[in-house]
C-alpha cells in the first residue's frame, strides 16, 4: 500500500476499488485506524467525495507503478479521464499522523494481520491489511 503526497496532505488509494477489504475495514470503523512503520500511529482515514479524487488518483498512479494495471487510466492522462472512473476507486486522506514521522513516507500491506480497529467494528474478512 502506498501513501502518497498531495497538496501537503496524504492520502490512501484503493487500487482494488470500494471492495476491498481495508476499505469495508476503514468504513466500518468509521475511518478509525492503525498505521504501523515502527511503531503504531493512530490515524483518521477520511474519504473523499468522488469529485475530489482524480487529482489525487493521478499524483497516486504517478508514485504506485504496481496499482497502474488495476486503473484503466495512463499516468499521463488529462486529469478528466480520472474524473470519469474516479466513483470506482475510494480515496482516503489521512489525519492524524505527525509530518515528520517515519509513516509519512511509503507504507504496505502485508499478509500478517489486519487492519485494526478501534472499536467493535465488524471486520470483513480476507488476507487483511496492516499498514506498516
Amino acid at each position: 500500500m502506498m501513501m502518497v503526497s498531495f497538496e501537503d496532505r496524504r492520502y490512501v488509494v484503493s487500487m482494488l476499488g470500494a471492495n476491498a477489504n481495508w476499505v469495508r475495514n476503514v468504513r466500518a470503523a468509521s475511518g478509525k485506524a492503525v498505521i504501523r512503520r515502527g511503531r503504531d500511529f493512530d490515524v483518521r482515514l477520511h474519504e473523499l467525495p468522488v469529485e475530489s479524487r482524480a487529482p489525487i488518483m493521478k499524483q497516486y498512479l504517478r508514485a504506485a507503478p504496481g496499482a497502474r494495471p488495476h486503473v484503466p487510466v495512463d499516468p499521463d492522462a488529462p486529469l478528466d479521464r480520472f474524473e470519469h472512473i474516479a466513483a470506482d476507486f475510494p480515496v482516503f486522506e489521512v489525519s492524524g499522523l505527525p509530518v515528520d514521522s517515519p509513516a509519512a513516507g511509503r507504507t504496505r500491506a502485508t499478509q500478517d494481520g489486519e487492519l485494526r480497529q478501534h472499536d467493535s467494528g465488524k471486520h470483513h474478512g480476507g488476507a487483511g491489511q496492516l499498514f506498516r
